[in-house]
């Protein structure tokens, strides 16, 4: 009899899945699984919008773009608008990796950027922020 090891598959979504990111802050803490992530992306440039003139502008602003599950940014939203001057703590894997001051509320649309000083630390907090966010759960099926 001959006998072969068992496939793997990647799981995804379960309960019981790894946290890949943690806002934390002592009014409440908002766990995030891999699912719930949308996008991590370092970026050199950012647009705004002028209300004034009603045009865009880009500026050289090095930072970490990160794009969340609809119900996600809602919370994260109102967390923020209770927060505002204050410290929001960022972890990944149980450890914190930046700590901003939250100026105004963020997550409406589903998104936040975190400023760097330049491209390099841009992309290696993105690296930081993706290592649980990449990271497949598996199992024998």
């Amino acid at each position: 009899m001959n006998v072969k090891n068992p496939p793997f598959s990647v799981v995804r979504g379960s309960a019981a899945a790894r946290i890949a990111l943690s806002f934390v802050h002592a009014r409440d803490r908002i766990d995030l699984v891999a699912a719930e992530i949308l996008a991590i992306e370092a970026r050199a440039e950012q647009t705004f919008f002028c209300d004034d003139t009603g045009a865009y502008h880009t500026f050289q602003l090095p930072h970490v773009q990160l794009e969340f599950a609809p119900h996600i940014g809602a919370r994260i939203h109102r967390l923020t608008s209770q927060i505002l001057d204050e410290e929001l703590a960022l972890l990944v894997d149980g450890e914190v990796i930046v700590r901003p001051v939250v100026r105004e509320p963020i997550g409406w649309r589903g998104h936040m950027s975190l400023s760097a000083n330049d491209m390099d630390e841009a992309e290696q907090l993105a690296g930081r922020l993706r290592r649980c966010w990449v990271n497949p759960v598996l199992r024998v099926v």
